[in-house]
């Protein structure tokens, strides 16, 4: 609340209102490390990290300006782990639990040591839905996201055999006896979480 007083107010509303323009108009989407937008012809070219930070730039542009010039998963990693959890800095908070994401929410991992010979940096992307419990493991949330990505998620809204790039889908979260995230289930609910991805995970809420 005093943040609200202060001026400084969370803008996940508008970062939500944006990628859902976006999954509304989508005609023509693939994953490439190089950003080919045209919204008039509904095309969404990108990976993960221009995705996200192309989203940020219109909604958040101080959380923006924290991530520096052309930031990879890893930088957007790194700016959330470093903000506080009390309070909004340079237009990021941090979440400890998982349980109190909400849409808007930006989530960023580093790329796990098992995947090392793997040329990104981690992944990131948005919450689009409230965290919900995993029906079989208490210590599990699931959580509807949005990101650019060639292998698919669980109830993935990209077609199978395509080309990736933007679409909503369902990841899982491990998560600690205090609620922070320690790997992450790809798959969704039908992921057995004993093939969890154990990594360095960091959810965070952007300031305008």
């Amino acid at each position: 609340m005093l943040a609200v007083l202060l001026g400084v107010a969370p803008v996940g509303e508008s970062v939500a209102s944006e990628i859902g323009a976006i999954e509304r108009g989508v005609k023509a989407t693939k994953y490439e490390h190089r950003l080919r937008v045209d919204r008039r012809k509904g095309v969404y070219n990108w990976d993960c990290s221009i995705m996200a930070a192309w989203v940020l730039k219109r909604t958040a542009p101080e959380a923006h300006r924290a991530l520096g010039a052309k930031p990879l998963a890893r930088d957007f990693y790194r700016v959330i782990d470093k903000a506080p959890a009390d309070k909004p800095r340079r237009g990021w908070q941090r979440l400890v639990d998982v349980a109190a994401v909400a849409p808007g929410d930006v989530f960023a991992w580093l790329k796990p040591p098992m995947f090392k010979e793997r040329a990104n940096t981690g992944h990131v992307g948005f919450v689009v839905g409230k965290p919900w419990r995993h029906p079989r493991h208490d210590d599990v949330w699931l959580l509807r996201i949005a990101d650019s990505t060639r292998e698919l998620h669980g109830d993935d809204s990209r077609p199978m055999g395509g080309d990736g790039g933007f679409g909503t889908a369902t990841i899982a979260f491990l998560t600690n006896s205090a609620g922070a995230p320690i790997a992450y289930g790809w798959y969704g609910e039908s992921q057995d979480p004993a093939t969890y991805v154990p990594t360095q995970i960091a959810f965070g809420r952007v300031f305008r």
